[in-house]
């Protein structure tokens, strides 16, 4: 992964450096926590904002990193800030 893409992130989770292996874990887990909110599966999230289950399964299980453009649906789907994605809980 670039330097460029973890200084990056590290500013957003004001932290001093953070791997690639280390975001998709704090996605993974905050879209989990975002998903048990609303008492949702992956087959449900996937039909409702339209995004593949295999690629919302990686995400959870730490395959793949979100792509912005799925990032800033399901902040909007969520009802919240993109940045929400980046905090450790």
């Amino acid at each position: 992964m670039s330097s460029i893409f973890n200084k990056k992130f590290t500013k957003i989770l004001n932290m001093k450096e953070v791997s690639a292996e280390e975001l998709k874990k704090i996605l993974a887990s905050n879209l989990k926590f975002l998903m048990l909110e609303k008492n949702l599966n992956i087959t449900q999230l996937s039909k409702q904002i339209k995004i593949p289950r295999t690629t919302i399964n990686a995400w959870l299980n730490c395959k793949i990193l979100m792509k912005v453009d799925y990032l800033y649906k399901l902040s909007l789907f969520f009802d919240v800030p993109t940045d929400f994605f980046f905090n450790i809980l």
